[in-house]
């Protein structure tokens, strides 16, 4: 395949490729589909779309190559974190796919690089005219039906990351602070809503659709119920207290806390199903609480500068993250256990969550 997508210049860089596709091959001999071999080609599986693919594409150095670069240069508890992130999904997928655990977790940031070095390859071919994929030749489709297609597919998606990051950079820049505060309940609202829909659509015309309804009001009358209590008694979360800057409240805990639960939940479902679906629920529970601990562990910092709550002491205890990650497992587990894991193109509950902790991440920056 390599030899389709590169010139003959870059045989160098065919014969790494093949040596890794080697070492994946003989360790996942026995499994269907490993993540790694199916993203080769980032363009060739984003169905040709030049703006997927160069989202995918900033997303991938964002996350995965530049945070290594800027832990030797600028080193910081954010910037740490995300590599600590990166480590663990890494570690998590060596377990999960049997990967050598030298090349999934070392050489993964070189990795990312050659991937992208073939998929710039390929939509550069695929701008001047077709491509060779798995066999067959792919010719540039006209640009009105590819964005149309596109934008049906992923529109939704794009406008997500954009708000969000959007609202960090204007965070960055010290603009529209009090604007950011306004609007970012009504924010939190409407990305619940858009799951909620996104679910509906789902599970419409089964038997699935009123479980979900009883489990997402259950864990929303459960979240806000332990918040009230945790923030007047400091017992499970620590000392803390909201400010006014998240209303509507009910006794000083601010309504869309709970859809802020639900929102994390749905999302660390999500990835937990995408990256772990040969894994018993229990295993991809643990894993989505942990995705939620660490969410929250980018929260917290974001949200004191943005005032949304401020901790005694100005110090966030232990003992929070003790129950970000107990209660996260006691939500999530509904959801892994009784619901099927759907494979859908949009994923969209997962990208609202990832969205979110870019947006966080942009805020703690500055």
């Amino acid at each position: 395949m390599y030899s389709e997508i590169f010139p003959e210049s870059f045989s160098p860089l065919v014969w790494i490729l093949q040596v890794e596709d080697f070492f994946y091959s003989f360790n996942t001999r026995n499994i269907p589909e490993s993540p790694e071999r199916i993203h080769k080609n980032l363009f060739c599986l984003s169905g040709f779309h030049s703006g997927l693919f160069f989202l995918i594409f900033s997303m991938l150095l964002l996350t995965m190559v530049i945070p290594y670069g800027l832990l030797i240069f600028f080193p910081g508890p954010v910037i740490a974190g995300t590599v600590a992130l990166n480590l663990l999904i890494r570690i998590l997928l060596v377990l999960a796919y049997r990967h050598p655990p030298f090349v999934s977790i070392v050489l993964h940031p070189i990795s990312i690089l050659y991937t992208a070095r073939i998929a710039l390859h390929s939509w550069n071919s695929y701008r001047k005219g077709s491509i060779i994929w798995k066999g067959r030749a792919i010719k540039k489709r006209g640009k009105h039906t590819m964005m149309k297609q596109f934008f049906q597919t992923y529109g939704l998606i794009i406008l997500i990351y954009v708000v969000m990051i959007l609202g960090g950079i204007w965070h960055l820049a010290g603009l529209f602070h009090k604007t950011s505060q306004i609007l970012y309940v009504p924010l939190l609202v409407l990305l619940f809503s858009i799951n909620l829909i996104y679910f509906i659509s789902l599970y419409r015309e089964t038997p699935l659709l009123n479980i979900f309804f009883f489990w997402t009001g259950l864990i929303f009358l459960t979240a806000m119920t332990l918040e009230i209590v945790g923030e007047k008694t400091g017992v499970l979360f620590g000392h803390y207290a909201y400010t006014d800057v998240l209303s509507p409240q009910i006794f000083g805990v601010p309504l869309v806390i709970g859809f802020s639960w639900l929102n994390l939940v749905f999302g660390a479902v999500q990835i937990a199903n995408l990256y772990l679906s040969r894994y018993p629920w229990v295993f991809r529970a643990l894993f989505a609480s942990l995705l939620m601990t660490g969410f929250d562990g980018v929260m917290e910092p974001a949200a004191r500068a943005l005032g949304f709550w401020y901790w005694q002491n100005y110090t966030v205890p232990w003992q929070n993250y003790v129950a970000w990650f107990a209660l996260g497992f006691i939500f999530c587990f509904p959801f892994l256990r009784y619901f099927p894991h759907a494979k859908d193109r949009q994923l969209i509950p997962m990208h609202i969550f990832l969205a979110q902790f870019l947006y966080f991440v942009l805020v703690n920056l500055a």
